[in-house]
């Protein structure tokens, strides 16, 4: 049972590399420039927090830390929420049998 839930995360983290990836051709492709990340966009240095950039996923301060989220897009908060309440289900329906 646990099993089938692990394949499950791993392939949805395969899909959203693949989405990253994908997204990121496009952009070389249409030679658009990348939006300099200021440090004044850091809240306390973990969450990214810009309205002027129209971005949902952007690479984080050290790069080879990977990507977050524009927390400033309402699709990231729904994202963070969808994550948020699918672990509490999980948490609830583990504990109950």
């Amino acid at each position: 049972m646990i099993g089938n839930y692990i394949l499950i995360g791993i392939i949805l983290l395969a899909i959203f590399q693949i989405m990253l990836e994908v997204m990121n051709i496009f952009i070389m492709r249409k030679r658009r420039t990348r939006i300099k990340i200021k440090s004044d966009f850091w809240i306390w240095g973990i969450f990214y927090f810009n309205p002027d950039d129209p971005r949902i996923f952007v690479p984080k301060e050290v790069e080879w830390l990977g990507w977050t989220l524009n927390f400033a897009q309402p699709i990231s908060i729904i994202i963070t929420g969808g994550i948020l309440v699918s672990i509490i289900i999980s948490l609830f329906y583990k504990f109950s049998k």
